[in-house]
């Protein structure tokens, strides 16, 4: 038996590469999911005895109390259907595979069939396991099929929807200077494509329809969100989850951003995942592409990232108030199992997330589950209009549309200015009436609409700002020249090998691939953050004259995100002050240690109002000096890479338990604990704390439990079972805001059952 997992609780996922053979590892490291099966594709058994050998790998996983996340089929991957082959005439993808991948049309009847017959007898299989929460595919494919799709069934639904074929897109529809009409083909072209007409909604959707059949609580997923900026890419799954690569700066995981605008429209969850992989040349200096040190493999080569950053990259994501967290690098994070490979995959990696989670996942994920981002005054534009058309150049992030804008918000962000993310449909859905400011980096073209609307905000007042690579004629802008074209020199190969690709692909240290290199002057990671603290300084000056920060610091290093909860406000203060460490340090492509700092904080606060602030972390309130409608405060940031401010009208003062004089054996029992602040009040807002049930050895209960108060009420429920000791127990409740601790006791006086 397993205690089954708190639903409340801030659930940490690994990416399906995780083996259930080591969830004793996944477990004791912070992971709530540790992979799972996916459907049997391998002939080399039965199909029958191979589905009966799932429910063999859950039944092992089920004592463990682990969650599993299973993998049915997408519907596009042929060896997918290697039991299940469709036959007949237009079954086999047209107009795909970047690299020769082969696909099943997923428009064409047999296919569908097969798809559904296939996951019909996987969930049969999988259906009655609780341990089984989440069903979810691997949607890379994207990147292979960036074409419409030319079978008949695509041929007939391109005509209906588009009227014209990718052959008759024609010369773009500018309706003035770097304006597009909103009916411009190529425009039009790639929203059908991503928004259905390459099959791959039709798919996810089939798979959704089968796992929602069997299990309606199942929660679906898919990944990842990166090629376009358009609502609706994948609008029938229930969470939407992507991965950054955060070399030569952490800050890049900001792309949270895009995803929390993303699944916005249909209410989905944003699932930012840490990627804990470096590609070769990125930290280390890979070996000559000949023999790779004796080993068949380049990707033998990867590297996992340091632990340091492995902590600030989880900070920005619990920023934004994740319903979920997770990371990404497979089956190899355990350093004991590969311990010949611990410069590549240090010990200390893993134990980071394991520290994350005991001093934050568990202790605040509930309380950061409830959060929501405080509401902003600032947007920024990614633009799919302008990554169609695009001039400008592309930097370390890639040609990705979601990519292009993160650069910029890196400056941002070290300016302290947080702003949502607006996509060209945003904008036409009237987003803008929700700002002050906008931002256009990139935005080397617009649509009709988007530019209209633009012109429409500033009219209302709306101040915009761009870079040197805005196209349209739009007045009073203020322009930044930024220039981010170095950032692909960032790297340890070009600062120590002085050469770099050309152009950046998965498939360049592929086996047998012939890398396309040239010749470059490598910028260190310490000149790009230079680089970067001046065009953040740049950035303020100009903008604070109109929008004051509403938290600020004179440290460019340390980064802020607000959040909030029936009226109170939390505030997430993340370090940023990095040098290089002693694995990697020598070749200056990133710089992954972080320095310990304390960092003056101010934050906006109308004067008259009272204020006491909490660092939640080290439980303690913090020293407040006000001027004016501006209060200061120290925090420090240690080892562990940042903490949370709460902000309260009143201090909190008395902890209050409410248990019954004699608990009953074999049934729930409540516990209520309330949280009152110096006027008697229960404070308002979020108040995690820390129960514990101690029975009269001195032996914590398995019930003891993290919870959060809402507006300084909540409850534990103890279900003592028959065999626990008799006696007098202990209940220990700590608060996690201010440090206050209240001791009660109940007695347990039967544990005989009748």
């Amino acid at each position: 038996l397993a205690k089954r997992p708190s639903a409340e609780a801030l659930q940490n996922w690994l990416w399906s590469g995780g083996s259930l053979n080591d969830m004793t590892f996944y477990l004791k490291h912070g992971f709530d999911y540790a992979g799972g099966p996916q459907l049997p594709y391998s002939k080399t058994e039965d199909f029958d005895k191979q589905l009966r050998g799932l429910g063999e790998i859950l039944d092992r996983a089920l004592p463990s109390g682990a969650l599993v996340s299973v993998m049915p089929n997408g519907g596009l991957w042929k060896r997918e259907f290697t039991h299940f082959p469709a036959q007949g005439e237009d079954v086999d993808y047209v107009n795909a595979a970047r690299h020769g991948e082969q696909y099943y049309n997923p428009f064409n009847p047999a296919v569908a069939a097969k798809q559904d017959e296939a996951n019909r007898l996987f969930m049969e299989a999988i259906k009655d396991y609780p341990n089984v929460t989440m069903a979810w595919t691997d949607m890379e494919i994207q990147d292979d099929i960036t074409k419409a799709n030319l079978n008949r069934e695509g041929r007939e639904k391109m005509a209906k929807e588009l009227g014209f074929t990718d052959a008759e897109v024609g010369e773009p529809n500018f309706v003035a200077e770097k304006v597009i009409s909103d009916n411009d083909r190529k425009y039009r072209l790639i929203k059908y494509i991503f928004k259905g007409g390459n099959g791959v909604q039709a798919a996810l959707q089939r798979m959704v329809s089968m796992v929602k059949k069997y299990r309606p609580d199942m929660l679906t997923m898919t990944d990842p969100f990166r090629h376009v900026a358009l609502f609706d890419v994948y609008p029938s799954v229930d969470i939407i989850h992507s991965w950054t690569y955060s070399n030569p700066d952490p800050k890049a995981m900001v792309y949270i951003e895009q995803l929390r605008t993303a699944t916005k429209p249909r209410n989905q969850i944003p699932l930012q995942i840490v990627t804990l992989l470096n590609y070769p040349g990125m930290l280390d200096v890979p070996h000559k592409r000949e023999g790779f040190n004796g080993k068949t493999s380049p990707h033998e080569e990867w590297m996992g990232m340091g632990p340091d950053r492995v902590k600030e990259t989880t900070w920005i994501n619990l920023s934004r108030a994740p319903k979920m967290v997770g990371y990404f690098y497979g089956s190899q994070i355990d350093p004991v199992k590969y311990r010949d490979q611990i410069y590549r995959v240090p010990p200390e990696m893993s134990g980071a997330i394991k520290e994350m989670a005991e001093k934050v996942f568990h202790p605040f994920g509930k309380m950061i589950k409830k959060l929501e981002v405080s509401p902003r005054r600032m947007a920024v534009l990614t633009s799919q209009a302008a990554a169609t058309y695009s001039s400008s150049p592309n930097d370390q992030h890639g040609s990705y549309a979601g990519y292009r804008t993160l650069a910029f918000q890196e400056i941002m962000e070290m300016a302290h200015y947080n702003a949502d993310v607006v996509f060209d449909e945003s904008i036409e859905q009237g987003a803008l009436d929700n700002y002050d400011a906008l931002f256009l980096p990139r935005a080397d073209v617009l649509t009709e609409t988007v530019y209209k609307k633009i012109q429409d905000f500033q009219k209302r007042g709306g101040v915009v700002f761009a870079d040197q690579y805005l196209g349209p004629k739009l007045e009073d802008v203020h322009r930044f020249d930024f220039d981010f074209s170095y950032l692909p020199k960032v790297t340890a190969r070009a600062n120590v090998m002085g050469e770099a690709y050309t152009e950046w692909t998965d498939q360049a240290e592929q086996e047998g691939a012939k890398a396309d290199l040239k010749k470059v002057l490598g910028v260190p990671a310490h000149i790009d953050q230079e680089i970067k603290e001046g065009y953040a300084k740049t950035l303020k000056e100009v903008v604070e004259k109109k929008f004051p920060p509403v938290v600020d610091s004179d440290s460019q290093n340390v980064l802020f995100n607000l959040t909030e909860k029936d009226g109170t406000k939390y505030l997430f203060v993340i370090n940023d002050k990095r040098t290089y460490d002693e694995r990697t340090g020598k070749f200056k492509g990133i710089m992954e240690k972080l320095l310990p700092q304390t960092v003056t904080v101010r934050y906006t606060h109308p004067a008259g109002q009272p204020l006491v602030a909490y660092d939640m972390l080290k439980r303690k309130k913090l020293p407040l000096k006000r001027q004016g409608d501006t209060v200061s405060f120290p925090v420090e940031l240690d080892a562990l890479g940042g903490t949370i401010v709460a902000f309260y009208p009143s201090p909190l003062e008395k902890l209050e338990i409410s248990a019954p004089t004699e608990a009953q054996a074999g049934k729930a029992n409540k516990i209520a604990v309330t949280l009152r602040d110096a006027q008697g009040n229960p404070a308002k807002g979020l108040q995690p704390v820390r129960i514990d049930l101690v029975d009269p050895q001195g032996n914590i209960h398995e019930d003891s439990d993290w919870i959060t108060l809402e507006n300084g009420i909540g409850n534990l429920v103890f279900h003592p079972a028959w065999n626990d000791p008799e006696g007098s127990w202990k209940i220990k409740v700590s608060d996690l805001t201010a440090g206050m601790i209240s001791e009660a006791t109940t007695s347990l006086k039967s544990n005989k059952q009748p």
